[in-house]
């Protein structure tokens, strides 16, 4: 009969008891890094009240400056935006656009939405490394990439509830993205929007500035600022 080392008396005992220990230990060192990052973070919590009123002020834009949020040439929205266009044989605006809207759509909406304590904004190098961002980047981030696949007036429109909304016109339509429900949505049947509405200049009443119900306060991309409360 041929001697198996592992069939030995208490062989198999002393195996399962030894990984039972390091099991315990490997689960107490996991506890200790955990107990380690949530005393880190709370450091961190309290360093960032304490500076909370300085990096607002660093962070605030003025309505010159939003624009400048919405950078479809910037190298990483370009880079998306080429993945996206290389699915495409060719890309081509006229035919492709709404798909390829699509797509980013989806590559936005899978990015965490994270609302902080305090005001800030992010590069989008900063958005894709860290894989969050805030309701109103991610907005920009859209706008960003839509205005680099080729939409001329793909703007972010921010709503009396404060939620963010990308907007823009393809064929003779207007169509708002809400980035919450990971879709981009034609008004309903009987009150479709001219490619004029929600646009630069637009002559509707502020009262009909309005997506689902929510009136929006202003719109903006890299070009232009509309400030909707100011109208008469």
């Amino acid at each position: 009969m041929v001697d198996l080392p592992f069939f030995k008396e208490g062989g198999l005992k002393k195996k399962s008891e030894g990984e039972a220990q390091a099991s315990v230990a490997s689960a107490k060192s996991m506890e200790q890094q955990e107990a380690g990052l949530r005393h880190e973070l709370e450091i961190l919590r309290r360093i960032l009240a304490r500076y909370e009123q300085y990096i607002e002020e660093q962070e605030t834009k003025s309505i010159t400056e939003l624009k400048t949020l919405i950078r479809p040439h910037d190298q990483k929205i370009v880079a998306l935006s080429q993945e996206i266009e290389s699915q495409f044989h060719p890309y081509i605006f006229e035919n492709d656009f709404l798909a390829a809207c699509d797509r980013a759509i989806a590559h936005v909406s899978k990015i965490p939405t994270v609302q902080m304590p305090i005001n800030f904004w992010l590069s989008f190098e900063d958005v894709e490394a860290a894989g969050a961002c805030d309701d109103v980047g991610k907005a920009v981030l859209l706008c960003s990439m839509l205005r680099c696949l080729g939409s001329n007036d793909a703007r972010v429109g921010i709503g009396a509830s404060k939620k963010s909304y990308v907007i823009f016109s393809f064929g003779q339509k207007v169509w708002h993205v809400d980035l919450q429900k990971s879709a981009r949505i034609l008004p309903k049947a009987g009150a479709e929007k001219s490619s004029s509405e929600y646009m630069p200049n637009s002559a509707q009443e502020p009262n009909e500035m309005e997506i689902e119900g929510d009136r929006l306060l202003y719109s903006f991309n890299d070009s232009t600022y509309e400030d909707y409360t100011e109208q008469p």
